[in-house]
Parts: structure tokens; C-alpha cells; sequence
């Protein structure tokens, strides 16, 4: 009778322990829901908070801009206006060559400092020619083109047409208003700085060394520096905004703005990192130099497109979009993503060392990592979860979704899953991997094979399905109307709790079974060498040993078979 009791005793136990096991992983799963739904929840509202403080602080700016270069304009002129009467011989000079202006479309300057007033259409003549010196020019004209070699070159006022060129050194100031501007500066060194609105403005430097500062807007704005040193600052907004670096030693660009289409680019050169803060129908940047990062912070738009190349980086990626596609394909380099979207495509593709750290939420969640060495970590949720990892290094999951899908094809390297879906599937190949798994969902399929010790507790509405090989422990807590399980080792023990409908155990090791199983149907195949421990309550019970080594335990069911071969 004792032996009775110590044996129900030992069945109480087991089903207390699979039940406190999976009430745990219940709350563990649903507090990993409920912690993730709020960082997104969190997330957005920042994103949201950081986009709208932008565009609004754009705006400002703009408009800000806008009355400070009318103010500036109107200063400047009354200052000139101030200084020729103070000095009255040169009232006439200054009124001539605004005559001569205003009639020829024509000023020829000098290698001195001059002063414009070109007032005018400016339809005709060969324009405004100021050459060396510091020069000013205040414009009223439909038609205004300028040319300056060295020296600082300021233009104020408004034009239907603006075109100014420099080809020397010097720095070129512009503000104001105008139909289209286009500001070509190709002197040596020299800054553009440029404040105003336009239909469509156009900004090109190029040379050695030189920044450009816009602050604006425009249906377009196309913004492009070719120098070796120099960066970039764009405040703005337009229907559509193009803003490149090509090129150079060093070169940073820092977008802030809004449009319905805006392409950031870091082109080629040695080093530059791109900033992009935000809000677009359309958002690419993208980074080609050697050695610098993205950073895309506070971001939404419906599609939002983010690539890094080259050979050193990392893509921060802070927003929110109906698709965002991030991509980092350097030889070092990490992704940090935090947002939320419809679609979300993350990748780090090639290269020696890549992490991934992703949160964030979205119908689909597709992650990537293809680097030599690298983790992957995932947090969040999505109707579909994929993670394909084929690098040596671990894999950290916490999320759930309608169907959760992680591969880990690399030689080396954990995988660390804690989540819920209707269909999870893990696999695991390599050459050394241990696993820790919890797991509840309609179904829950794993396969693993590496070297290492594999823990799982699955909880499947339907059925529960893990298939094993390579070598090492396997310890298992299983609960699911059906559970089968195959694990074929060189070498490891089995340890398996489980409650089902019907357990299905087949097991090919050297090594130790130990098994607590209850439910309607318990059959299990047993090959190799080592002793088997077994505690089955079911109405039918099926053993069978081929293996060397003793068998010992109890079964209780209608029917008990025990084949020892």
C-alpha cells in the first residue's frame, strides 16, 4: 500500500509542479505582453510628441526666418541708406548704379567692398558682377544674378528669379524671398548660408572646405556639398526635400524638417554621420561613408526607408510608419530599432560584428542578422514574428504574436525565448547552443540540434512537437492535448513532465530517462544505454526498452505494456 501511495504522491507532485510551472510562465508571458504594449505605447508618444514639437518648432523657425529677413533687409538698407548720407558724396554713386541697374540689367563692381541696390526686372544685361571685396547687394528685382570671386558676399531682398554664383573663397550669405533660388558656391573654402522661402531652391557647394546652413522653405529644397570638409544643417519644409553629402574627408548632415517626400544621403567619403529628425509620406536616408552612423530620431511617415553601408556605424532608429525598412550592411556596426508600424524589416546583413536590439510593435516583424558575430535581442509584438539569425551569437526573444517564427542557424550561440502565439515555431542548427524556452500557443513546434543542454516548458492548446539531436541534457515540461517528442542524442539526459491527451516519447541516447507523464494515452521508445525512471498514469501506458540499462518506476492505466529487449 505505501508503495501505492508514494507513487500517487509522486504524480500529485508532478502535476502540481507542471501546473505551478505554466502558471508562472503564464504571468511571465503576459507580463511581458503588458510591459511591451506599454514601452510602444510609450514609444509612440514620444515619437509623436518629438515629431510635433519638430514641426512645429520648424514652422516657427521658418516664419521666424522669414520676418527676421524682412526685419534684417529693412535694417540693413536704412543702415546703407544712414552711412551714404553721412558720407554725401556718395549718394550720387549709390543712386547711379542703381540707375544703371534698373536700365541696363548690368553692375560691374570693383576688387573694393560694394554696395548694390539692384532694383529692377533685370530681363536684360549681363547681371551683377561684384568680384573681390566684401559685398552686399539689396534686391528688388524679378530677374537677380550674381557673380562674386573672393570675399563675403551678402544678398538680401526678393527676386522671382535668383541665381547667385561664387567661385572663391569667401562665405556667401543669402535671405530672402523668391520664386526660385539657386546658390552655387565652388571656391575653395566658404560657408552658404541661406534664410528665406522659395518655390524651389537649389543650394550646390563644392570645393575644400565650407558649411551650408538652410533654414527655410519651399515646394522644393534640394540641398548638395561636395567638399572635403564640411557638414551640413537643414531646417525646413517642403513638398519634397533632397539634402546630399558626397564625398570628402568629413562631412555630418542634421536634418530637421518636414515634407512629403524627404531623401537624406551620405555619399561615399571617409567619414559623416547623418541625423534626421522629421515628418514625411516618404522618408530615405541612407549612409555611405566609412565610418559614421544614423541616427533616426523622432521620425514618422507612411514609408520610411533607412540604409547604412560601408565600414563602420550604427543605425538608431527611433519612429513610426506604416513600413520602415531598416538595413545595415558594414563591415562593424549595430541596429538599435524602437518604434511601431504596419510592416517592419529589420536587417543587418554581412560584416564581422552586428547586434540587434529591437522594440517595437507591428502587424509584421521580419529581423535579420547575418554578421560573422552578433546578438539578437527582440522585444515587442506583431500579428507575424520572424527572426532569422545565422551569426554566432545569442538570440534573446520576449514578445508575442499571431505566429512567432525564430531560426538560429549559426555555430554558435543561445536561444533565450519567452512568448505566446497560436503557432510558435523555434529551430535551432549549429555547432554549440543551449536553449531556454517558454513557450505557451495554440501549437509549438521545436527543432534543435547542437551540442548544449535544451530547457522547454510548452504549453500548446493543440499539440506540442520537439525533435532533438546533437548531444546534451533536454529538460522538458510539456502540456498540450498532444505532445511528441523525439530526441535522439549522442549523449544527454531526458527529463520530461508533461500532461496531455496523448504523450508520444521516443528517446535514442546515452543517458538517463526520467519521466512523469499523465494522460489518456503514454507511449514511449527507449534506445542506447542508460536506466529509465518512469511514473505514467494514463489509460493505456506503452513502454518499450531496446536499450542497455534498468528500468524502474510505476505505471497505472487499463492498460500497461512493458517490453524490455
Amino acid at each position: 500500500m505505501g508503495g501505492i501511495v508514494d507513487v500517487f504522491e509522486s504524480f500529485v507532485d508532478a502535476v502540481v509542479d507542471t501546473a505551478e510551472s505554466f502558471s508562472d510562465a503564464v504571468v511571465g508571458v503576459a507580463d511581458t505582453v503588458a510591459d511591451t504594449v506599454v514601452d510602444v505605447a510609450d514609444t509612440v508618444a514620444d515619437t509623436v510628441i518629438d515629431v510635433a514639437d519638430t514641426v512645429a518648432d520648424t514652422v516657427i523657425d521658418v516664419a521666424d526666418t522669414v520676418a527676421d529677413t524682412v526685419i534684417d533687409v529693412a535694417d540693413a538698407i536704412f543702415d546703407t541708406v544712414d552711412t551714404i548720407f553721412d558720407a554725401p558724396e556718395l549718394v550720387f554713386e549709390k543712386i547711379a548704379d542703381s540707375i544703371v541697374y534698373f536700365v541696363t540689367g548690368s553692375y560691374e563692381g570693383d576688387e573694393g567692398d560694394n554696395t548694390l541696390f539692384a532694383t529692377g526686372l533685370g530681363l536684360w544685361g549681363s547681371g551683377v558682377k561684384m568680384y573681390g571685396g566684401n559685398d552686399t547687394v539689396y534686391a528688388a528685382s524679378l530677374d537677380l544674378d550674381v557673380y562674386d570671386t573672393w570675399g563675403n558676399l551678402s544678398v538680401y531682398g526678393g527676386a522671382g528669379f535668383m541665381d547667385i554664383n561664387k567661385s572663391a573663397w569667401g562665405n556667401m550669405t543669402v535671405a530672402g524671398l523668391a520664386g526660385t533660388t539657386n546658390l552655387q558656391h565652388i571656391g575653395r573654402t566658404g560657408n552658404i548660408n541661406f534664410g528665406g522661402a522659395a518655390a524651389s531652391n537649389y543650394i550646390y557647394r563644392r570645393g575644400y572646405s565650407g558649411n551650408i546652413s538652410f533654414k527655410g522653405g519651399g515646394i522644393a529644397n534640394r540641398v548638395i556639398s561636395e567638399v572635403e570638409y564640411g557638414n551640413i544643417k537643414f531646417k525646413g519644409i517642403g513638398a519634397s526635400n533632397i539634402v546630399k553629402r558626397k564625398g570628402g574627408v568629413q562631412g555630418n548632415i542634421r536634418f530637421t524638417g518636414a515634407g512629403a517626400s524627404n531623401v537624406v544621403e551620405r555619399i561615399g567619403g571617409d567619414q559623416g554621420d547623418v541625423r534626421f529628425t522629421g515628418v514625411g509620406a516618404y522618408n530615405k536616408v541612407s549612409n555611405s561613408a566609412n565610418r559614421g552612423s544614423i541616427y533616426f530620431e523622432g521620425g514618422i511617415g507612411a514609408h520610411n526607408k533607412v540604409k547604412r553601408r560601408g565600414d563602420s556605424g550604427n543605425v538608431v532608429f527611433a519612429g513610426a510608419g506604416i513600413s520602415n525598412q531598416v538595413i545595415s550592411e558594414v563591415k562593424d556596426g549595430n541596429i538599435s530599432f524602437t518604434g511601431i508600424g504596419a510592416l517592419n524589416i529589420v536587417k543587418r546583413i554581412g560584416g564581422d560584428q552586428g547586434d540587434i536590439v529591437f522594440n517595437g510593435a507591428g502587424a509584421a516583424n521580419h529581423v535579420v542578422n547575418t554578421a560573422k558575430y552578433g546578438n539578437t535581442n527582440f522585444t515587442g509584438g506583431g500579428g507575424g514574428n520572424i527572426i532569422d539569425h545565422s551569426t554566432n551569437g545569442n538570440i534573446s526573444f520576449t514578445g508575442v504574436g499571431f505566429v512567432n517564427k525564430v531560426t538560429h542557424t549559426g555555430d554558435y550561440g543561445d536561444i533565450n525565448f519567452v512568448g505566446g502565439g497560436f503557432g510558435n515555431i523555434i529551430t535551432r542548427s549549429g555547432v554549440r547552443g543551449n536553449g531556454d524556452l517558454t513557450i505557451l500557443g495554440g501549437g509549438n513546434v521545436v527543432t534543435w540540434s547542437t551540442t548544449g543542454e535544451l530547457k522547454a516548458k510548452l504549453g500548446g492548446l493543440i499539440l506540442n512537437r520537439l525533435k532533438r539531436d546533437g548531444s546534451g541534457n533536454t529538460n522538458l515540461i510539456l502540456a498540450s492535448l498532444g505532445n511528441i517528442v523525439d530526441v535522439e542524442v549522442s549523449k544527454g539526459n531526458l527529463n520530461l513532465t508533461g500532461i496531455g491527451a496523448a504523450n508520444i516519447i521516443n528517446y535514442k541516447a546515452q543517458g538517463i530517462l526520467n519521466a512523469n507523464l499523465a494522460g489518456g494515452a503514454n507511449k514511449i521508445n527507449k534506445e542506447g544505454s542508460g536506466n529509465s525512471i518512469l511514473y505514467l498514469l494514463a489509460g493505456a501506458n506503452v513502454f518499450t526498452d531496446s536499450s542497455i540499462g534498468n528500468v524502474r518506476g510505476s505505471l497505472f492505466g487499463g492498460l500497461n505494456i512493458v517490453t524490455k529487449n
